[in-house]
């Protein structure tokens, strides 16, 4: 299991690296064509912004997978100290739970918009719709790996030490 969540992390690491060397590539091109050479390349922008957001997608999966994403805690800070390390799990659970709704609803809206062609590029709408349901589908996995993590290490519990200077 460890091979395939390894494998699983390069190919977010590649995609990740891949995207964004394509993306500063077009967008340098671009600009020396258009400021030299007053030729533009058709459709470059569109595709880049598709990818930009895809990035950011992506990124986010690789925050939960480094666990530095942010975390909201204010109702965590309300609840007495002894009781908020326990809320730890639950809220994790429930981040699944809302991720599978997001892949749900990304998936249809997906669906709805393969017939759907893009202004410039006239590709199916399709394509960067369904950019988002796989990166949504990229974080739920680093969702749950981190949970399954932190269950076998016994660890599914916010640090006390967080929370005692509040």
């Amino acid at each position: 299991m460890k091979k395939i969540i390894s494998i699983i992390h390069k190919l977010e690491d590649i995609l990740l690296v891949a995207v964004l060397v394509y993306i500063v590539v077009m967008v340098l091109l671009g600009v020396v064509l258009r400021y030299f050479f007053h030729y533009s390349i058709l459709g470059s922008d569109e595709i880049i912004g598709y990818l930009v957001v895809f990035l950011g997608m992506m990124g986010s999966a690789v925050t939960i997978r480094d666990d530095s994403n942010i975390c909201l805690d204010a109702l965590v800070s309300k609840m007495p100290k002894e009781k908020q390390k326990y809320l730890y799990g639950p809220i994790q659970a429930a981040i699944v739970v809302i991720l599978l709704f997001y892949i749900y609803c990304s998936w249809n809206l997906t669906k709805s918009q393969a017939d759907v062609l893009a202004p410039m590029t006239r590709i199916s709408m399709a394509y960067p719709y369904g950019a988002m349901t796989v990166s949504l589908c990229f974080m739920v996995f680093e969702q749950v790996v981190m949970l399954v993590k932190k269950i076998k290490d016994k660890t599914l519990f916010w640090p006390q030490s967080d929370y005692e200077n509040r």
